[in-house]
């Protein structure tokens, strides 16, 4: 309860209602006095948040105050404000009433007291709502999708809704609903909370089962090439495979794993059939030509959803290999098409920038072969011989510095890579490299001018642990770089030298530190000699007393080198 006192005189009044207030509720002000019939109170009561007059019009009414009065005899008044004035306060949880009362009698007017009290909004207006679960019942873990639903909000008295939040299985949403495959089995626990504007919340919780289930894995899939005795070969037509797959546990309805197979592109597979998990498995009744991909997929199933897993079988391996007719050539695989085919990892030593053909006949860029050959005036005997030996060309051309160049077949089925410099009118080949596809032997004869000196372009810096200077190695021009550390911000600082090996700390250098003290005590009017780094005393008539801190430390400069290892060094300046 709350309490007003007042007085006039040796009369005093206690006026006594409720400290909180529930709108709807009748309020009484209750008067006790030790002079009945003596006293009466007059109330004001004031709302800032709602109107206790609503009705109230004219000038001068203020209609968020309520005055009301306890006459001399009476001992009590009350007066209520309707539940619906929360309409009017949409966005806070109590209402503020302030209370005066003042005494009255028949000499005058006594004092006054005041105090606030306030009306709160309890659980009864929080919000409502409808908390789904769907589907509540035949929920398998880790396949099932659950929604998890608010629905049919409702707000009292003007509010509305403010926030939202709903939780399960480890996942929230501050939506009206989540949606979760449940990772857990057993019972999920689910909970929901709506939250008004006013900051009233309900809190709403479900519970749904989740059968337990753990699907089937398929760790590896492994498929190579091997001879008709299941020795590995890559040129071989028969294939070995193992698939490594573990069952799934729970509402599996059973696991199984099988294997199908079918050539690149083509329209139906061949079904191989169920296989036991790490068994190795050969096919020697079908032939997989080393010219052909072939698709294998290994699928693992139970009663709920497949998992698959493709491996490609390569073609056969070949280092180089030419289509019969000679009009192509595979790198790294089994030749089928006509043309060139790399199927290896490739590195041009050259950057392509730095090589351009023009796209007209016979000076054209990589021109087709045998037909086309004969446009580029490279003069050779017929038929077409390099160093006397026939030559197949697939591919030709002439680079910016009028050199033409060819890459073929020779007689002994050798690839041939073969230049020729500018304006030659006589048959023979400047540059050529060959490798024997039987024997895998490469050989050379000469090498294009200056491809070494290419890798260092003026401003290229050559490291080495040797003393030759790379100008006997390569050619051009180059400097040697001596007694440095190199510095890598020239990005920023542009090409400079700085630095130096040796330093000497200054004294904003020097760590803080300190020095020892010695004190004399001096009992005689004899002159003191001063000595050491700093000395300091004070003599009275016939004593002194000094106190002396040595020096240390020699003040010579430090190396400024770390941990290092030399090498030789020349950036190349022509």
């Amino acid at each position: 309860m709350a309490r007003l006192s007042v007085s006039f005189d040796d009369i005093w009044a206690n006026i006594d209602f409720p400290d909180q207030i529930t709108l709807g509720n009748s309020i009484t002000f209750a008067k006790t006095t030790n002079s009945p019939g003596d006293i009466g109170i007059a109330l004001s009561i004031y709302s800032p948040d709602i109107y206790l007059i609503p009705d109230a019009q004219g000038p001068g009414i203020d209609r968020h105050r309520l005055s009301l009065q306890i006459d001399f005899s009476a001992t009590s008044t009350s007066f209520s404000v309707p539940l619906s004035s929360w309409s009017q306060v949409t966005n806070k949880y109590k209402i503020a009433f302030q209370i005066e009362a003042t005494a009255v009698t028949t000499s005058g007017i006594g004092t006054t007291a005041r105090t606030t009290v306030y009306a709160v909004a309890d659980q009864s207006m929080a919000p409502t709502f409808t908390l789904g679960v769907s589907p509540s019942s035949g929920v398998i873990q880790g396949i099932t999708p659950v929604i998890i639903s608010i629905s049919g909000e409702s707000c009292k008295y003007g509010a509305s809704v403010a926030s939202r939040s709903i939780n399960a299985d480890g996942r929230s949403s501050n939506g009206s609903s989540l949606s979760i495959i449940p990772i857990s089995n057993g019972v999920i626990a689910v909970s929901a909370t709506v939250k008004d504007s006013r900051g009233l919340s309900t809190t709403k919780t479900a519970t749904f089962n989740v059968t337990a289930y753990l699907p089937p894995s398929l760790s590896s899939f492994n498929v190579s090439r091997v001879d008709s005795s299941g020795l590995p070969d890559a040129e071989g037509t028969s294939v070995k495979f193992s698939v490594v797959w573990k069952g799934g546990t729970g509402d599996t309805g059973g696991n199984s794993c099988t294997v199908k197979y079918r050539q690149a592109g083509a329209a139906s597979y061949t079904d191989f059939g169920e296989v036991v998990s790490g068994q190795d498995y050969v096919i020697t009744n079908a032939v997989f030509s080393t010219d052909y991909e072939y698709e294998f997929i290994a699928t693992v199933t139970d009663k709920h959803t497949p998992h698959e897993k493709q491996v490609i079988l390569d073609r056969g391996f070949f280092t180089l290999d030419f289509k019969k007719g000679g009009d192509g050539m595979a790198i790294g695989q089994a030749c089928t098409e006509p043309g060139l085919t790399i199927n290896m990892p490739t590195k041009f030593k050259k950057p392509i920038s730095e090589i351009s053909f023009d796209d007209t006949g016979a000076n054209g860029g990589w021109i087709g072969a045998k037909t086309q050959f004969d446009k580029v005036p490279i003069h050779f005997n017929a038929p077409h011989k390099v160093d006397g030996s026939r030559f197949d060309p697939l591919i030709a051309g002439k680079d910016t510095n009028g050199n033409y160049w060819a890459f073929g077949q020779g007689a002994g089925q050798e690839i041939c890579f073969v230049g020729f410099k500018a304006n030659r009118t006589e048959n023979g080949v400047d540059w050529k490299v060959s490798i024997n596809t039987l024997t895998g032997a490469l050989s050379s004869s000469n090498i294009a001018p200056n491809v070494p000196l290419m890798a260092y372009p003026v401003g290229a810096v050559y490291i080495s642990n040797n003393s030759t200077s790379p100008a006997s190695l390569f050619g051009g021009s180059w400097t040697p770089v001596d007694n440095v550390f190199p510095r890598f911000s020239a990005f920023s600082e542009g090409i400079r030298n700085g630095g130096s090996n040796t330093h000497t700390l200054t004294t904003n250098e020097m760590p803080s530190h300190t020095h020892g003290l010695s004190t004399s005590v001096y009992l005689n009017d004899n002159s003191v000699s001063n000595s050491g780094a700093h000395s300091t005393w004070w003599n009275t008539k016939r004593s002194g007393t000094r106190v002396t801190a040595s020096a240390s430390g020699g003040g010579g400069a430090h190396n400024n080198v770390p941990y290092y290892r030399t090498f030789y060094a020349w950036i190349r300046t022509a």
